[in-house]
């Protein structure tokens, strides 16, 4: 991808495709024409064409391309693709950054400094649940479990699996948290924040607060209340962690209360080598820990989530749960595993170079035409360098390329 093009609002491939077209009237330089003394036109050298990559249609007099976009003139000894340095530029990388605010590969950084309905976040649900707080820079949340299920959320850009390490946290400070009806449901309907799959939002998870989720990855808290058939319930911390198939593991028996008006900060970090969500917890900065971690057992299915969310479930379902609370959020980060493919650059014609992550699948993909991909050649990950070459013949005036990454 041009350097010039990775920062643009737009970089469909037919947006790629005009900046390429109109990029070669620019980057003619002094020897790359003359004026023909015959006709008084301006006449480009070969030079400049091979420069510019590929056949423009006009039967220009140095066509290196054996003219092969003039209509009626294809065939002949055709360059089975563009010169290198077009192929650069066509070289087309699906690799974008996460967000707009991300800092560094890896980790992308909120502090709402700015308007983030405009950079990405989006509510899924009852719109007036949450607003931006210009003056404070921050997000002022309610959550009303009289409402629908209601999501603000930030897409990661990418799947995260229990096979990948990641981490998100956040400032949470709560004005007020209480059960919104403690006569007829007494039973505190959880605050929670995490990761959830974007396809499986609003409607993809009704009834949560019975336990039977899938795809969420969440840190819970619970303001004090009363559970029928139980008795008083102190203000709990209770993590949990959904797979696809409804397979889930907890942990309840942290008695911390939020809602006292501190800052508190909140990191869940999940390992891969153990299958362990752990959660530190800071009360206006001093760490007021530990928090018993959860831990996937041997029976636990994997999970597939996509978005950074702050939710408000709803009590629809249940007869002795709600819950209303007020409060903000603010400073939150997600550290998230390094794409799978770096460092990619073009090695010749056809063969691309980059830097591989053991684990993953690695596709070269080839097209004519931008809309149109076909696998060429395919490699496991080795960790470090991989190389990755067309070995087909190719006949074409114009090649793109793309790679692909999958998990196996």
């Amino acid at each position: 991808m041009p350097a010039e093009l990775q920062r643009r609002v737009c970089i469909c491939p037919r947006c790629v495709e005009q900046e390429l077209r109109q990029r070669t009237v620019h980057e003619a330089e002094e020897g790359d024409s003359y004026l023909d003394a015959a006709t008084g036109f301006v006449v480009f050298t070969e030079g400049y064409h091979r420069r510019r990559g590929y056949c423009c249609g006009s039967g220009c007099r140095h066509c290196p391309f054996d003219h092969c976009a003039v209509p009626g003139k294809r065939g002949g000894p055709v360059a089975k693709m563009a010169a290198p340095s077009a192929v650069m530029l066509a070289l087309l990388v699906w690799l974008l950054a996460l967000t707009p605010q991300a800092g560094h590969a890896g980790v992308v950084t909120e502090e709402f400094a700015t308007d983030p309905f405009a950079r990405g976040w989006q509510v899924v649900g009852d719109t007036n649940l949450c607003r931006w707080d210009a003056v404070h820079q921050n997000v002022a949340v309610t959550w009303d479990s009289s409402r629908s299920n209601s999501f603000l959320t930030l897409p990661l850009g990418a799947e995260l699996t229990t096979a990948d390490d990641f981490a998100f946290s956040f400032d949470l400070q709560l004005t007020d948290a209480a059960a919104r009806d403690p006569e007829n449901r007494p039973a505190a309907v959880q605050i929670g924040l995490g990761l959830v799959r974007q396809s499986r939002l609003p409607d993809g998870n009704p009834t949560r607060l019975v336990g039977t989720a899938q795809d969420l990855v969440e840190f819970d808290w619970f303001a004090d209340s009363f559970i029928p058939g139980f008795g008083e319930n102190p203000a709990t911390i209770g993590p949990a962690v959904f797979g696809a198939n409804g397979s889930r593991a907890f942990s309840f028996n942290n008695f911390f209360d939020l809602s006292d008006g501190a800052t508190w900060r909140v990191r869940c970090a999940y390992a891969a080598t153990n299958r362990q969500l752990t959660i530190t917890l800071l009360r206006d900065g001093v760490d007021v820990g530990p928090v018993n971690p959860v831990k996937l057992p041997t029976t636990f299915q994997s999970f597939t989530v996509d978005a950074f969310a702050v939710i408000a479930w709803s009590e629809n379902g249940t007869t002795t749960d709600s819950l209303l609370a007020h409060g903000t959020l603010d400073h939150v980060v997600l550290e998230l595993p390094d794409p799978p493919i770096g460092a990619l650059t073009l090695v010749g014609l056809g063969a691309v170079e980059f830097t591989s992550v053991s684990g993953w699948r690695y596709t070269l993909e080839a097209s004519g035409d931008l809309q149109n991909w076909g696998d060429t050649v395919t490699a496991d990950g080795t960790g470090g360098p991989l190389m990755l070459a067309d070995p087909r013949d190719v006949v074409l005036p114009r090649q793109f390329y793309r790679v692909r990454a999958a998990r196996p």
